[in-house]
């Protein structure tokens, strides 16, 4: 049964190219779908929220980053179908575990990139009871009409 942390190799739908995925929360009940990620080679578009390099995981033989914009919810059961079905021509198998610091440093950078789909980032901040990042507030400039703000100095007191 495959949980958070675990990882495996399976081909995109749009061009076959296999990457390994990770799942980041654990399988819901009943539905058995878990928000999953995957790694890609590092190119001048990458987001760089997380940068990957060679020892980081066994898999990963070059910079890497994990490919936050497509995050999304797998359903487990159909991957471990797939990963059992032991087929010649589509690749699927599974790879070694991501260890806690590695797991940490994933799911981190899911709630920090600004690529994440928002209903996962939302799922995930419930699912790791992490409260929701304040949204980024606009400094005012100040104006004629807004002046700065000056520190007020205390009026003496009389004695």
């Amino acid at each position: 049964m495959l949980s958070s942390g675990d990882t495996f190799l399976i081909p995109e739908r749009t061009d076959g190219t296999e990457h390994l995925y990770v799942v980041l929360t654990d399988p819901e009940p009943g539905s058995n779908r878990a928000v999953c990620v995957n790694f890609t080679g590092k190119t001048v578009y990458s987001d760089t929220t997380l940068v990957l390099n060679v020892g980081d995981h066994p898999f990963i033989t070059k910079e890497t980053v994990v490919f936050y914009q497509r995050a999304k919810f797998l359903n487990l059961s159909a991957v471990e179908a797939a990963l059992n079905a032991h087929t010649n021509g589509i690749v699927c198998k599974p790879h070694d575990p991501c260890d806690g610091p590695l797991l940490e440093r994933i799911r981190d950078g899911l709630l920090r990139s600004k690529l994440t789909p928002k209903d996962i980032k939302r799922y995930c901040e419930a699912a790791w009871r992490v409260a929701p990042a304040a949204p980024e507030r606009a400094v005012p400039v100040p104006t004629r009409l807004n002046p700065p703000i000056r520190p007020v100095s205390p009026r003496p007191t009389q004695a």
